[in-house]
């Protein structure tokens, strides 16, 4: 329901509000499937991620943020397929409608795609 909320938002206005994300967060961290280490090692990776993407922005912030907190509930292979089936489907689209005149598409619905398929 929140990824949904979350995809909906991103479709809309193709920003993130904290407020989702801290939720969807707390959520996935009551489902988490990994131990504390595992936990802080994914967590400096995350925060590399987004001091790199800071220097050169190549993806948006909130698409990562959903990336983390999907991970914390799934095994990295789930998550790997997810973002296979996310790529897919952004293309399929690009293909299909429109180029955005911003060069910026909403990921987190396809994101939200590949985790419910």
């Amino acid at each position: 329901m929140t990824l949904t909320y979350l995809s909906l938002f991103d479709y809309k206005s193709k920003q993130m509000p904290i407020p989702g994300i801290l939720i969807l967060a707390g959520i996935c961290l009551l489902n988490c499937q990994h131990s504390f280490f595992q936990v802080g090692i994914a967590a400096l990776l995350y925060g590399l991620c987004l001091w790199l993407n800071y220097y050169q922005t190549l993806i948006g912030n909130g698409d990562i943020d959903i990336l983390f907190c999907l991970w914390l509930c799934l095994s990295i292979g789930h998550l790997l397929w997810i973002l296979c089936i996310s790529c897919i489907t952004a293309l399929i689209y690009l293909i299909i409608a429109p180029w955005p005149k911003d060069n910026k598409i909403p990921f987190i619905p396809f994101i939200t795609f590949g985790y419910f398929m």
